[in-house]
């Protein structure tokens, strides 16, 4: 029932009791905890436990992750689950045992083995994703559960890192499982030896001062911490059903209740509102009930996701019960583990009831499986309706109980669910389905068969004329798989939606899925070729090698050691600058942003906002002391706030200023802004220079052109933006952070300025997306021409063209693209331009591989252009091409071993990868089936590099011991270099690595220090901190007599007035060298689908010496997989007509996940390259092996070719921005159909392209598929 006044929510956290009781705060202040907040604000807001992260807040990214121990009300037993603090209300934390990854092991009570093992074997680089991967892993080992690699894979399947690529991460935590080989076991031994476990943090010795007491001491004595909140008395818990039912009946009519089991709802649907009253379902026996008999299996509409999973798993070896086999490894596709452990599936069919266009996996499940929803009306009285109807049924004032799903006979019946999805797990989907055909031994339809889809439109489930159609019929008849599919591409019309997949390609999925049931129920009924189509592509087990060379003589530099803040990072102990703890009366900003894309502000009503309780103020550019601008980057003018002009969806109008997050968020909402002089926004490169009056395409795209011997190629390329996930330090450092933070930090200045009190602003995920860009888009347009028989390249023009968004930052951008796009080539009579537009999106900045990658990805569409259009194998013209021992690039020089180096490693790669071998099986196997293709490609890259920036550094020795510390002008991100540096003052000193530690960067050792970017911060801050240590030893030479100690040695020093502080200021160093990469991508397709994997990627990296090569090897693995997201997935979607960004968090943009990565993913440090440039012959890692990830589109785009192929199509296709086209000449996809261009379905010259990203949906609309081509024979 409602808590009464005095109650309080109990729950512990770290083995101390917390209480939340009804009542305000003491001062008249707005209360610090309300109905809604969150389980992760209350630890890190009242608990200072801030250990635990918080970024996306809806339940996608896993930085909050916390373990719960929570009592199941029907059986009493207590489960262990991993959660998403984010989306778990504290006040329905009643009776949990709350475990967060500062109690499990900490720098004084000892590292809990999760923590020292990913520390030690390389699994943190920003660190900030680091505590939320170790409770995961965590949940897993203190759950029970059996740990096998694949348990690890799924357990970790709702974390999401930017930085590692997760190979390591994975390694690290498949050390657990008890059948390790004899290496790792070896691993896990030397991890102990240098960082033994301890008792958990949380466990209290006893001997503080307050042990029982209820004050203040140690965080496991048995205390009580109580606080007040103004929200508890909205928030009832009823014991039984029959009290859940008065709860509703009780509840006025015109006042909104909330049923809560997870609140995992509120990660899809963030803008719901507030209700008036929370009921918590966790304490009803009968909602959490599981009932089986021989012919049913009942659920309680509490039952979680996972609970539900592992029931299905239990019960489909026994006899009517096998289709819950594919109904489980459906949901284990559903969200991510943590929001399976704490959603329930009715709570997912309500989404569904609510709001329809939602895509439920599990409505659809099941519906399929004939199962009956027992609903109780606020009296208590149930009644029962089919899964189905659920959708036309009133809800008011009812509650669902339960769902029994009966057996279903599987010599009759045949079940098969699909998820179509645009990246492997923790997506919603394109397309999903679930059919139930009833078959005879002849595949005949015996009776009215099942065909339900979801993702088409919001009333669209049935498939009810297929189904009719269907009925009766052989599946074995060619007529009637046609006849089926006709039907079904009739009745399917989805919904146009500019935020999902695009309507023709969700329409051609449907027709595929019901081909795949098809090919899958005849089996060897159907020729070999076409066999493959029927069978699922699933991930398997993901593993990896590193292969680098060490010299003992060198270490600690070049030695393999663990980052020096990596335990930590693993601990929660590492802070952030959202971490930091509250001043004395801090108040909290939130943006005010316009919701137009160009036009002009006419009128901001405040006043609502202004009347919240706890708002302090607002503040705009009116409160501007200086100059509203923001940039310092040349004569550019980005305003803080905007002074009337709006140049996008999103830009800052202002802020409001409260006492707590939630009131400012509240008032922020309320604000009403009024526009005039409404235009229509710009929103792509091509729509810019159609406004300019200039072309917006390579006249025409993709034409090709013969004259004698010589072949002519004209086409475009694509690459899309791409945003880097932020957090408030430099963690995910590669992107963003070098321009975006001053307009944080200006806002932040202004309003603290205004109000007289400091302000905490820190961004949510979909603030940050819409009131910051990302990386610059790029359209690259080019002409080509090779000679015929040997495919030497004779001229090139390419035209680079940088989406700048509403302010102009693309200068340097578009220059290290021109920089980069001879690439390894020899580039004689080519012709480079970059130019760059305005759009009407956030500014658009630097992020990792600026330029560069657009300027390798460039080149590289081009060889793959003319290889095929003369075809020619794609690495054979590349060979052809290949740069000389004698050749001079723009940028990078040539040194006399360039040519060597690349060579040796092209070399070594077909060699070790079996490159010429595993070309003739893909060719065999492409041969061999119809619906399943595999594509090898092979990128090469030199990265030019010129050590540019000046950099200090700041040496000191301490006199008592010994101990080092040092400071320089670079930021640590998550690149290593702290610890590159810290290994480089150990060698020159010649000293222990433990002795040296590295301090903050500081204004006041560096004041004029350059930006850290351009992959030059390690080598510079390194050159720096050798050149003072080399003054350091000369200082402390006369004292080094043989045999001394290092500390004697200081210590002398000291006594006899030597100063042990030296500074170094670094000057940039003007001779550029190259750096090489190789990138060999084995690539697997469903045709039917257009989903992929990479089933073997081998890197190889040019690092010279490496400094730190355990570090590098992360750096070339999180730079592939960064590359991944940018060419593959991730792909940034805007309502054309408000301008409004619509991918603009991690419910719908898809960084890669842990099981995106290669199935085998092989790392190579290539060996004899010193580089005399480089600190100790080193070469820089950060960001070269991102421009190999093109290798990752030119396989999907052979794969497609060869798909295509199958289909008597060998052009080069050009892929649109809503579908795919061949504009007037041919035929083309729009928005909204099919439309015939002015020459009809006239081919003719023109090709196909695939742009980037490479998404799934793209994949399979560029096959180019029709149902007529969707055989049984």
């Amino acid at each position: 029932m409602a808590a009464p006044k005095g109650k309080m929510v109990s729950f512990t956290i770290d083995g101390q009791q917390h209480q939340v009781s009804v009542g305000a705060a003491s001062d008249g202040s707005t209360a610090p905890v309300t109905a809604s907040t969150s389980l992760a604000d209350y630890l890190r807001d009242q608990c200072g436990l801030r250990g635990t992260k918080v970024m996306c807040r809806g339940g996608m990214c896993g930085a909050c992750v916390v373990t719960a121990r929570v009592t199941d009300p029907a059986t009493g037993q207590t489960e262990v689950r991993a959660v998403n603090s984010c989306l778990a209300p504290v006040h329905n934390c009643q009776g949990w045992q709350i475990e967060t990854v500062q109690a499990i092991g900490d720098r004084k009570a000892g590292y809990h083995p999760a923590q020292s093992r990913l520390a030690q074997m390389n699994g943190t680089q920003c660190g900030y994703c680091s505590p939320g991967m170790v409770m995961s892993m965590y949940s897993l080992l203190e759950s029970g559960e059996a740990v096998t690699p694949q348990s690890v894979e799924q357990h970790l399947d709702g974390n999401l890192c930017r930085c590692t690529g997760y190979r390591p991460i994975l390694d690290a935590f498949k050390t657990f499982v008890p059948e390790a080989d004899e290496k790792t076991q070896q691993i896990i031994k030397d991890i102990e030896d240098v960082a033994p476990s301890g008792s958990k943090a949380g466990s209290c010795a006893k001997k503080c001062s307050v042990g029982g007491g209820g004050g203040g001491g140690c965080v496991g004595c048995p205390r009580t911490a109580r606080l007040a909140s103004d929200g508890a008395e909205k928030w009832s818990y009823p014991t039984s059903l029959a009290e859940l039912c008065a709860i509703i009946k009780a509840n006025p009519a015109d006042k909104t209740l909330k049923l809560v089991r997870g609140n995992t709802g509120t990660g899809v649907y963030h803008d719901a509102g507030q209700p008036d009253g929370y009921v918590s379902l966790l304490k009803v026996p009968e909602l959490s009930q599981v009932t089986q008999t021989a012919s049913a299996l009942t659920l309680g509409a509490a039952v979680s996701l996972s609970r539900v999973i592992e029931e299905f798993q239990k019960l489909s070896s026994t006899a009517g019960f096998g289709h819950f086999s594919d109904m489980a490894s459906h949901l284990l596709l559903v969200a991510n583990t943590p929001v399976r452990n704490a959603g329930s599936w009715a709570g997912n069919l309500m989404l569904k009831q609510t709001h329809g266009d939602f895509p439920s996996d599990v409505f659809l499940l099941l519906a399929a499986a004939g199962g009956r929803l027992q609903i109780a009306d606020e009296d208590a009285a149930t009644t029962e309706i089919p899964v189905e109807q659920l959708l036309s049924e009133d809800m008011a004032r009812k509650v669902i109980v339960s769902v029994t799903l009966p057996t279903l006979d599987e010599t009759k019946y045949v079940f098969k669910s699909y998820k179509i999805t645009p990246r492997a797990i923790s997506a919603h989907a394109y397309v999903n389905a679930a059919f139930v055909l009833p078959l005879d031994a002849s595949f005949t339809v015996v009776e009215k068969p099942t065909l339900l889809f979801g993702g088409i439109s919001a009333d669209f489930v049935h498939a009810a004329n297929t189904e009719a159609f269907l009925e009766g019929r052989s599946l074995t008849d060619e007529q009637t798989v046609q006849g089926a599919l006709a039907a079904l591409q009739a009745e399917v019309v989805p919904t146009p939606d500019p935020a999902e997949a695009d309507p023709a390609y969700r329409r051609s999925l449907a027709c595929a899925l019901l081909y795949k049931v098809v090919l899958r129920v005849l089996g060897d009924q159907v020729p070999a070729p076409l066999r493959s189509g029927g069978e699922d592509l699933t991930h398997p087990v993901s593993s990896g090698t590193q292969q680098f060379d060490t010299d003992q003589t060198l270490w600690p530099v070049n030695k393999a050691v663990p980052k020096l803040e990596a335990q930590a990072q693993t601990s929660g102990e590492a802070k952030y600058t959202g971490d930091e703890p509250a001043e004395p009366d801090e108040l909290v900003a939130v943006y005010v942003q316009t919701t137009i894309a160009n036009g002009q502000v006419a009128s901001v009503d405040t006043s609502a906002a202004l009347a919240v309780p706890g708002v302090a103020g607002y503040v705009s550019a009116a409160d501007i002391a200086g100059v509203n601008n923001i940039c310092s980057y040349g004569d550019t003018v980005e305003e803080l706030f905007t002074s009337g002009q709006v140049l996008y969806y999103g830009q800052a109008v202002g802020l409001i200023v409260a006492d707590t997050y939630s009131a400012a968020r509240t008032a922020a909402g309320l604000v009403k802004i009024t526009y005039t002089d409404v235009q229509p926004p710009v929103l792509t490169i091509k729509d810019a220079l159609k406004k300019q009056g200039g072309s917006a395409t390579a006249a025409p795209a993709a034409k090709t052109t013969t004259k004698q011997g010589v072949r002519q190629v004209i086409g475009e390329f694509s690459i899309g933006g791409q945003i880097n996930m932020s957090v408030r330090r430099l963690g995910g450092g590669y992107g963003s952070k070098l321009q975006h933070p001053s307009r944080v930090a200006s806002a932040a200045a202004v309003a603290a300025l205004t109000v007289n009190k400091p302000v905490r602003l820190v961004l949510d995920i979909r603030t940050n997306m819409t009131l910051l860009g990302g990386r610059l888009p790029y359209l690259i347009q080019y002409q080509a021409e090779a000679d015929e028989t040997t495919g030497k390249i004779s001229s090139l023009q390419i035209k680079f063209t940088a989406d700048a968004g509403a302010v102009g930052y693309a200068a340097d951008d578009t220059s290290l693209a021109l920089d980069t796009v001879t690439n390894v080539y020899e580039a004689e009579g080519w012709q480079t331009e970059g130019t760059a537009v305005l759009t009407n999106t956030a500014s658009n900045t630097w992020c990792r591989a600026p330029g560069t990658v657009q300027g390798v990805s460039g080149i590289e569409c081009v060889m793959d252009h003319l290889a095929h259009e003369l075809g020619m194998d794609p690495w054979a013209l590349r060979q052809a091409n290949f740069f000389g021992p004698d050749t001079k690039f723009r940028k990078g020089g040539n040194r006399a071993t360039d040519y060597d180096v690349f060579m040796q490693m092209v070399t070594e790669m077909f060699s070790e990868a079996d490159i010429d071998a595993r070309k003739a099986e893909i060719a065999q196997f492409n041969q061999d089936n119809r619906w399943r293709k595999r594509a090898l490609s092979l990128v090469p890259v030199r990265w030019p590099i010129l050590l540019f920036a000046r950099y200090p550094t700041i040496v000191s020795i301490y006199k008592d011991d010994g101990t080092v510390a040092v400071s320089t002008g670079g930021v640590e991100m998550g690149q290593g270099l702290n610890t590159k540096v810290a290994q480089v003052c150990a060698k020159v000193l010649g000293i222990p690595l433990e002795l040296v530690s590295v301090k903050p960067n500081m204004n006041i050792i560096n004041p004029n220090g350059d930006s850290t970017g351009g992959s030059v911060g390690s080598d510079m801050s390194s050159l720096a901190t050798k050149a003072a240590c080399e003054e350091m030893n000369e200082r402390l030479a006369p004292f080094k007599a043989e045999g001394r100690a290092w500390a004697d040695v200081v210590k002398r020093a000291f006594n006899l007035g030597v100063n042990l502080t030296a500074y170094h200021y670094q000057k940039p160093i003007l001779t550029p060298y190259n750096i090489f990469a190789l990138a060999a991508v084995e690539l697997e397709m469903d045709v039917l689908t257009g989903q992929y994997r990479l089933n073997r990627t081998d890197l190889y990296e040019d690092a010279g010496q490496s400094l730190s090569p355990a570090i590098d090897i992360g750096q070339c693995e999180g730079a592939f997989i960064m590359g991944m997201g940018l060419h593959m997935g991730e792909e940034n979607r805007y309502d054309t007509e408000t301008g409004r960004k619509l991918t603009d968090s991690s419910w719908n943009y898809y960084v890669p996940s842990s099981k995106d990565i290669p199935t085998d993913f092989r790392v190579k440090l290539i060996k004899n390259n010193d580089n005399p440039i480089g600190i100790f012959n080193s070469k820089a890692t950060g960001e070269p092996p991102l421009c190999t990830t093109y290798a990752a589109i030119s396989a999907l785009r052979q794969a497609v070719a060869e798909a295509r192929k199958d289909a008597g199509h060998t052009d080069w296709t050009q892929l649109g921005e809503w579908g795919w086209q061949l504009g007037e000449w041919g035929w083309q996809l729009g928005e909204w159909g099919w439309q015939l261009g002015e020459r009809g379905w006239q081919l003719g010259e023109w090709g196909w392209q695939l742009d980037a990203p490479g998404t799934v949906e793209k994949a399979q609309t560029a096959c180019q598929l029709s149902p007529e081509m969707f055989v049984i024979s």
